[in-house]
């Protein structure tokens, strides 16, 4: 479930089109359509991405690397700037709009997707602070080991929020599904629990490793890595998820992935600096 770095506006396209599909509407009113246009989404995500490949180009300049990577990073920060105002504007919008309609139809399935659609949103805009986090603590250390940079508490921890953005998005899109086919709804976590719990868990791992054994952030840090590791290792094969074979069933399971992450997302939140030497 993880948003491929650089390719934010293909991931915004997919999600729309999945949106567009699951409400069976692109446009509710003439006032949305104007509303959506002026948010110019694509053109946030793809000056997002232009700035990312001129990163990974830059790195490639026999003459000056160092110069053109920074310059690349700094466009990636504007770009990522004017994205998370677009998408609040975006979010506004659909949200608005659709609970209009939930007082009109009283349908909550559209509601559901967009829920899905804000976290997919959430996703990008996390993935992109994550990335431009990281490279400019790697192009900062000027030619320092990359573990190094990778190994720090605050690159991991904005991969970890990424992941967890992507996880709240698996959460939202199945509590969206149990409002349709109960085979296809199975059939969707069944195949998607793996990669939702195994892209968290790998940081939560290692960020646990970063604090002694026998710290409090290392204790709870490996607890919740082993509650997720059956899901993360196993996906389909998990004695649970082999168990579930009714709506109720995953929609229970949905329910605990969520406190799991909510739990991962509150140990996140209290952890302090790391000490220099574990």
């Amino acid at each position: 479930m993880a948003v491929e770095a650089g390719s934010w506006a293909k991931e915004w396209e997919r999600a729309k089109t999945a949106f567009e599909k699951n409400t069976k509407s692109k446009k509710p009113s003439d006032a949305f359509i104007k509303a959506i246009q002026k948010t110019k989404l694509s053109t946030n995500f793809k000056a997002m991405d232009k700035a990312f490949t001129d990163y990974r180009n830059g790195a490639r300049d026999k003459k000056d690397p160092l110069d053109k990577q920074l310059k690349a990073l700094e466009d990636l920060d504007k770009a990522l700037s004017s994205a998370k105002k677009a998408c609040a504007a975006y979010v506004k919008v659909l949200d608005t709009a659709w609970k209009d309609e939930l007082k009109k139809t009283g349908s909550k399935m559209k509601l559901d997707s967009l829920n899905v659609l804000e976290k997919d949103l959430e996703a990008i805009i996390v993935s992109g602070e994550a990335q431009l986090n990281m490279n400019k603590q790697i192009v900062g250390k000027r030619g320092k080991e990359m573990t190094d940079a990778v190994r720090s508490l605050n690159v991991l921890g904005k991969n970890l929020d990424a992941t967890l953005k992507k996880g709240a998005l698996f959460v939202a899109q199945n509590q969206r599904n149990s409002n349709g086919d109960e085979t296809e709804a199975l059939k969707f976590f069944s195949e998607n629990i793996l990669k939702a719990a195994r892209d968290i868990n790998q940081n939560v791992g290692n960020i646990a490793k970063l604090y002694p054994k026998s710290s409090t952030e290392n204790k709870t840090g490996e607890a919740i890595f082993k509650a997720m590791a059956d899901w993360a290792s196993k996906g389909a094969s998990a004695s649970d998820v082999k168990a579930m074979k009714t709506m109720k069933d995953m929609l229970d399971l949905n329910q605990k992935m969520s406190t799991r992450i909510k739990a991962i997302a509150s140990w996140r939140k209290k952890l302090g600096p790391p000490p220099a030497t574990v």
